[in-house]
Formats: structure tokens, C-alpha cells, sequence
């Protein structure tokens, strides 16, 4: 059972079928319209239901079992998009992985241009595995491409703490020590977390293709500090 929380809630299906696992569903009050603008590869797991419409530029939307248990819920923003998308309209936004916590931006990126911005019935074009995590920072990957073809648009500054209580800075820098971009500026992290960076520089402009420094400055509460320094490297089309 979906929710608009500003709206109304509805049965996603009046009929119990079973997912499993691998498979992708997507549900329209107009699947003869999804069909026209997007490519569908499993065009049976498109589902008509009455849906009400829900805007594109903010919202929140809450799935529920049919006990009306919380499931999941995302509040979104177009904010969230690509930044340097000419539009996004007609463009999903989707979750990178489903282990990844839904409320946070990080979590979500624009549907690839290759794709045709969206992938109904079909697995997210910015779908992503990721490695443990094996020290207290690493970087993955430490070769990304901001061009939006989905293929390591992004990457993750992710970390690997032994107790809650860090605060961390995050600066990325390019070889010759300029500041490019402040990612997180004396924040509370998790212990295990993620930031993501998207090549954008702090004057929403991309970042030039080359080698790059990530400093992660953590501080806990106790007094002790850390820093660490981390490589990354910017590449693209030629």
C-alpha cells in the first residue's frame, strides 16, 4: 500500500502477487503512456492502477503493508537531480542501491540519459554494488565520470567508524591545493556512512578532468582527532 502523505492511500494491487527476487514492477494510472516515452523491457510488470498525481518537484511518499506498518518512505525534492541537467522533467530520480537509506540525498541520482531517463520494469540505470568497507575511509570508486550516462556518475566518500559521536569535515581539493569543493562542514556522521560527490566544484560548475585530493577531517566528541587524505580522479569523454 502506497501513501501521499498530502493526499490519500491506496492498494498498489487489488490482488496478492508475488515478487521475487531479480523481478521489477512498475505501476502507472497510464502505462499506455509510460509505453510511449520510455523503454519498458518487462512490459508485462507494468500495472495500471488509480494512482492520484503526485508533484514532480517535492513530496513524500510512504509504503505500507496491509497492516498499515511503515515499509519505507522517501521525502523528495528535485533538488536532488543532477545539477546540471538542462530539465528535469520526464527524468526519475532512483535509488543507487536498496541497502541505502532512503531518506538521505545521497541515496538517490537522476535516471542516465542513456537510458532514456527512466527504467520502468527494468533494473535502476544508476544501480550500484558496493565493497565492504575495509578501512576508516575509502573512496569508491576512486575513477568516476560526471557525465551522466550512468556508469559512475558519482562517488562516495565512505566510512567506517568504531563508535557514533564524529563530527567530519570533507574537502576536496585539486593538485595544485585549491579548494574545489566543501562536501561537509564540522557534521555529525554515522558510523557507517557514505557522502557522495558528484564533481560539481562549490560554484556548481564541473570539476576539470585530473587527479584530486579528498582531506577527511574527523573529530569525536572525546577530543580525539583524525585526518586522512584520499586520491580521486575525475575523468570523461575526450
Amino acid at each position: 500500500m502506497w501513501h501521499n502523505i498530502t493526499e490519500t492511500s491506496g492498494t498498489i494491487s487489488p490482488k496478492y502477487q508475488l515478487i521475487v527476487p531479480g523481478e521489477y514492477y512498475a505501476f502507472s494510472a497510464s502505462p499506455e503512456n509510460i509505453n510511449l516515452h520510455y523503454t519498458c523491457p518487462n512490459k508485462e510488470n507494468l500495472l495500471q492502477l488509480t494512482i492520484p498525481a503526485m508533484n514532480d518537484d517535492q513530496g513524500t511518499v510512504v509504503l505500507t503493508d496491509t497492516l498499515g506498518e511503515r515499509v519505507d518512505e522517501v521525502t523528495y525534492t528535485d533538488k536532488m537531480h543532477y545539477a546540471l541537467l538542462a530539465s528535469t522533467e520526464g527524468v526519475s530520480l532512483e535509488r543507487v542501491n536498496p541497502d541505502m537509506p532512503s531518506d538521505k540525498a545521497s541515496s538517490w541520482q537522476s535516471a542516465s540519459q542513456l537510458s532514456g531517463f527512466a527504467t520502468p520494469t527494468g533494473k535502476n540505470s544508476t544501480y550500484r554494488d558496493f565493497e565492504e568497507v575495509g578501512s576508516r575511509v575509502t573512496i569508491d570508486p576512486e575513477l568516476f565520470s560526471p557525465d551522466g550516462d550512468g556508469y559512475h556518475d558519482v562517488t562516495y566518500i565512505r566510512m567506517k567508524l568504531p563508535e557514533p559521536g564524529w563530527n567530519a569535515t570533507i574537502t576536496i581539493y585539486d593538485s595544485k591545493g585549491h579548494e574545489v569543493r566543501k562536501l561537509l562542514n564540522n557534521a555529525l556522521i554515522d558510523v557507517n556512512g557514505e557522502i557522495a560527490w558528484n564533481g560539481l566544484t562549490n560554484d556548481n560548475q564541473l570539476a576539470e578532468m585530473g587527479i584530486y585530493v579528498v582531506l577527511v577531517e574527523i573529530f569525536h566528541l572525546n577530543g580525539e582527532v583524525r585526518k586522512e587524505k584520499k586520491v580521486v580522479v575525475v575523468g570523461g569523454r575526450l
